[in-house]
């Protein structure tokens, strides 16, 4: 009787963890909460496992694999080894419900009671900007520099950038400049120098009448990207302060991309990620990628996780950035789960906004037509039923080219 009772409690706290929701926090920091109360998960390894679980969430991940991305350094043995360990780790500290674990692959349980901050960036409807934007804390994981958090820290950045544009553009719209002037300050505070806040605060505190607000936001803008960047703002925020400065009657959207209004080159050129360390070697094979696409328009790096596809691409797309008037463009397909979304993750990479009424491949690709650019698509290899949207992208815009890397051939008539 006494084994039975045993039984039937240990069921009860297994149900009773189950209803448990897990909060999890990775913007500007790691956060960790289980029913509002802190979990203490001390090990960096176990860490970094749960983020890119969570953030490749709906993806089985081979044990293999997640050993040989997560210790890249290690030997074979002792990467499997690291991941047991770090996996230990996390089930002893969030239980069984979130996970996803077999002898073969690891994977987040898309379908247990959790929160996530990032989900709040990656909503495309749009429809609580405030909410969303308030989200946002930092960048992704700070003090973490491994390349796949670099290279999604910067691709959520650029939704948190064009968010926060739409935002600015909405609150001038309908004249609530104070709110306007506090969302650009809260912007700039964070410390990437937007210049779309600088212009949203001119724009705000002229609306106002404070014109010596308007310069002053002018002279901090061209200051911080002195300090920053070493640059002087761009044609766009320069045409806008004299033009207020003139009192010439001025469209209060967008604020990034006006009609008539050249963008300078180094905000259109090119949105590649930086890497955390040096670029040694593999001459011949960067001289090859440049080789073929000086002559072919898709051109596929296939191979192996671990191997070094995505730094190899990264390096080509900048050495060849001058060839390509509009620039080149680095697009993380790793944290998409569903080919639905690509339209979407395509157009926050080259930093198009889409029409929520207007069909979104239709828009993207018009707006491509006239374009010279690369396209760098990473990780293609679980979207192979996307390659449809390559070959309308190929169609449609006859300069742009692409470089992809996948694990597997995309089978396209045009692939080299």
């Amino acid at each position: 009787m006494c084994q039975l009772r045993q039984r039937s409690t240990s069921k009860r706290l297994v149900k009773r963890q189950a209803l448990r929701m897990l909060e999890i926090r990775l913007l500007g920091q790691f956060d960790l909460r289980q029913d509002g109360v802190a979990i203490e998960l001390p090990s960096r390894p176990a860490r970094t496992l749960l983020s890119y679980l969570v953030l490749t969430r709906g993806t089985h991940h081979p044990r293999e694999r997640l050993a040989g991305l997560l210790w890249p350094n290690s030997s074979e043995s002792n990467a499997r080894k690291n991941l047991r360990q770090a996996l230990w780790q996390l089930r002893k500290a969030i239980g069984e419900t979130h996970l996803l674990v077999d002898t073969r692959s690891i994977a987040f349980n898309t379908a247990s009671d959790f929160w996530l901050d990032i989900d709040m960036l990656e909503n495309t409807a749009d429809q609580d900007l405030e909410t969303e934007v308030s989200a946002y804390e930092g960048d992704l994981l700070p003090g973490f520099y491994e390349d796949w958090i670099l290279l999604e820290r910067d691709r959520l950045d650029a939704n948190y950038e064009r968010k926060m544009d739409r935002l600015l553009t909405q609150l001038l719209q309908e004249q609530r400049w104070m709110e306007a002037i506090g969302w650009a300050e809260r912007w700039i505070a964070q410390g990437h120098v937007p210049e779309a806040a600088f212009r949203a605060l001119m724009m705000a505190h002229a609306s106002m009448g404070e014109m010596s607000k308007v310069e002053a936001a002018y002279l901090r803008c061209a200051e911080a990207l002195e300090q920053e960047v070493g640059v002087d703002p761009s044609e766009e925020t320069t045409h806008l302060y004299k033009s207020l400065l003139t009192g010439e009657k001025i469209s209060l959207y967008p604020i990034i991309e006006k009609p008539g209004v050249a963008i300078s080159a180094r905000a259109q050129q090119v949105n590649l990620p930086a890497q955390p360390t040096e670029f040694i070697g593999r001459k011949v094979e960067l001289a090859e990628i440049e080789k073929l696409l000086a002559t072919t328009r898709l051109l596929t790096l296939i191979g192996p996780g671990g191997i070094g596809k995505t730094r190899l691409a990264l390096r080509a797309a900048a050495e060849m950035a001058n060839e390509f008037d509009h620039g080149c463009f680095f697009i993380s397909l790793a944290p998409i789960r569903e080919v639905e979304h690509l339209i979407q993750t395509i157009a926050e990479a080259v930093k198009f906004p889409l029409a929520t009424h207007q069909d979104p491949q239709h828009q993207l690709l018009h707006y491509l037509q006239k374009r010279q650019l690369l396209l760098v698509m990473d990780n293609f290899e679980h979207l192979l039923d996307g390659v449809g949207i390559v070959s309308e992208i190929l169609q449609a815009a006859p300069e742009v080219k692409i470089l992809a890397t996948s694990r597997e051939k995309l089978n396209m008539q045009s692939e080299t």
